[in-house]
């Protein structure tokens, strides 16, 4: 299971005699890709199924992430072209393409490959950082607009975002990645690294979110306008979406499914 106590010698003895890079251990499962390392594994018809069952449940998720990111860069490079000087059309783009490299690197280590486990953890790590500094861009800028362009919402947004950037350095530090036969390439993480993904997420899009609903709403009360209307009601059911999402994903990282390799959720959430 990817949670696990690193304060047990059994889980992190592997450390001591570990290689490192930039002082950071990398355990030897990790870097392999799926084929290379399956192969040389013994076992029964049984197990090299599991295996395989791992292999083929990762080259899909991979299919799927690279069809969803490749339609999103299609519609954020359409819109780049109709609003070139918009920053948002460039935040999105910027975060398709990234998620569309992460799912080609992800295909590669199903394929057997020079890309190995690490790499694609780590790669993935970065990516959602990229997309999470994205979309709080895009919100911070329609929230920083609606409220007139006062500098409080840039002091109290900064540190919010500044989280999400650490995203990355948080897996290279306090994770460590290897390939398990049921679960293909995962890391295994402390307990409180879950509550650190909530929040650096739920919190920033709630509050980006009900800063412009409330502006939204503000005018609708002083104007009585349809459009104003429209947005309150559609930033609601964002606002609403967004926490469902966080709070479903949540839920089953701490579940800890053993259907699918929990690291996914990460992913879903993004």
């Amino acid at each position: 299971m990817p949670v696990v106590n690193f304060n047990d010698p059994a889980v992190v003895g592997w450390m001591n005699g570990a290689e490192r890079l930039l002082g950071i251990p990398l355990h030897p499962l990790g870097e392999s890709n799926y084929i290379d390392h399956f192969a040389i594994l013994p076992g029964t018809m049984k197990e090299h199924h599991h295996r395989l069952l791992a292999m083929q449940k990762a080259c899909l998720i991979s299919v799927f992430m690279f069809c969803l990111f490749l339609n999103n860069s299609i519609i954020s490079l359409r819109m780049v072209v109709a609003r070139p000087h918009a920053l948002s059309s460039w935040c999105c783009l910027i975060s398709s393409v990234s998620g569309l490299i992460i799912g080609i690197l992800t295909a590669l280590t199903t394929l057997g490959t020079a890309i190995h486990c690490r790499m694609t953890i780590w790669s993935v790590g970065f990516g959602i950082a990229i997309a999470s500094i994205c979309n709080s861009t895009i919100l911070l800028q329609k929230s920083y607009i609606a409220l007139n362009r006062r500098r409080w919402i840039l002091y109290l947004s900064i540190p919010l975002v500044l989280g999400q950037a650490f995203f990355p350095v948080t897996i290279m530090e306090h994770t460590f990645i290897k390939v398990e036969e049921k679960l293909s390439c995962t890391f295994y993480y402390p307990y409180y690294f879950i509550w650190y993904w909530v929040l650096i997420n739920a919190p920033v899009n709630t509050f980006f979110s009900a800063i412009f609903c409330y502006i939204a709403y503000q005018k609708y009360c002083n104007y009585g306008s349809d459009t104003w209307r429209q947005l309150v009601r559609d930033g609601l059911q964002t606002i609403g979406l967004a926490l469902v999402c966080n709070i479903v994903f949540t839920m089953l990282i701490i579940l800890q499914l053993h259907i699918i390799n929990p690291d996914h959720f990460y992913i879903a959430d993004w």
